[in-house]
């Protein structure tokens, strides 16, 4: 019986084993992305509107919005003149208008995933942007902008 007892021991230790070791994980082709197709999500921290930096001359004013209605970053500031707009979507439809600027039409949109660009130029003042999809200002997506 001790011979069954150290058998069964043995397999029990192996099978604990084998279920512990690491494998490759399964991808089918349907989940993976070629590497033309990534984007590099932008950084979050849960709060709108609570970057206080400016963008500077040549590079995009960055704007990401999230799986919610939220944008999880966005500048307080910006300098006054021709700019380039960077919207960063995780999944839903987005858009930034800001009131007064291009007729209230969308700076820059983004239908899903992904991140899109779009220009304007901006007067030195203080405006307020928000997402034009409907429902997404009323579920708190706006917020106010400086520019100097």
């Amino acid at each position: 019986m001790s011979r069954m007892m150290l058998l069964l021991a043995g397999l029990t230790a192996a099978l604990v084993l084998a279920g512990c070791s690491p494998g490759e994980p399964e991808v089918s082709p349907n989940e993976q992305v070629a590497a033309d197709d990534r984007t590099e999500e932008a950084p979050t921290d849960g709060e709108a509107g609570d970057t206080d930096e400016a963008a500077p001359d040549g590079e995009a004013a960055q704007f990401a919005a999230g799986v919610e209605l939220a944008f999880t970053s966005a500048p307080d500031s910006l300098p006054a003149g021709a700019l380039t707009f960077e919207l960063v979507c995780e999944s839903l439809p987005h858009n930034v208008i800001i009131e007064g600027v291009q007729g209230d039409e969308p700076i820059v949109e983004c239908p899903g995933e992904g991140s899109f660009t779009g220009d304007a130029e901006l007067e030195s003042g203080e405006y307020t942007y928000y997402c034009g999809v409907p429902g997404h200002r009323e579920g708190g997506m706006e917020g106010t902008l400086t520019v100097s």
